[in-house]
């Protein structure tokens, strides 16, 4: 569907393991920046779909946009 990019969302990468004949197959999508809004809207958007047999899940990836900083591997706590 174009319910994505209906949200201003753009796609950074696609994991889509293999799968057994007639069993439901899960799709890892990691995103460019987005807006927490459009995001929201879209899942929401996507839960009805009838190829969606559970409900997305929403992990959030933060990077550090320090100068020199390359946003990967940011530790917890740091001030």
């Amino acid at each position: 569907t174009g319910t994505l990019g209906d949200h201003d969302i753009s796609i950074a990468s696609v994991v889509q393991p293999e799968r057994s004949a007639g069993q439901p197959v899960p799709i890892v999508m990691r995103t460019h920046e987005a807006r927490e809004r459009d995001v929201q809207r879209a899942l929401a958007e996507l839960s009805d779909e009838a190829f969606v047999v559970e409900p997305p899940h929403l992990i959030r990836i933060e990077s550090s946009l320090e100068e020199g900083s390359s946003g990967a591997g940011a530790s917890e706590g740091a001030a």
